[in-house]
């Protein structure tokens, strides 16, 4: 999702995929702006929890997420500024 009105430009296939499969945990990345724009790092799809921590590159900051991978209820973004 990039767009403030919750507009998907993922691929389709993928999406499809995640909500066939159900796997617990997946990572995008491709849409570098996303946390930017919407403010979201992370959606829930049925099971699936949805991660793109977003890109700042270009700023020289480095957006992460942070896990435990056995407590999936406290994910954090954050932003470490170079």
């Amino acid at each position: 999702m990039v767009y403030p009105n919750g507009t998907h430009i993922g691929s389709k296939a993928v999406r499809e995929f995640i909500e066939r499969e159900q796997p617990l945990l997946t990572f995008h990345g491709h849409a570098h702006e996303s946390f930017e724009i919407t403010g979201q790092f992370k959606e829930v799809i049925d099971k699936t929890i949805s991660i793109n921590p977003d890109s700042e590159y270009d700023k020289d900051k480095l957006n992460a997420v942070v896990f435990d991978i056995y407590n999936l209820k406290d994910i954090r973004h954050i932003k470490v500024e170079g």
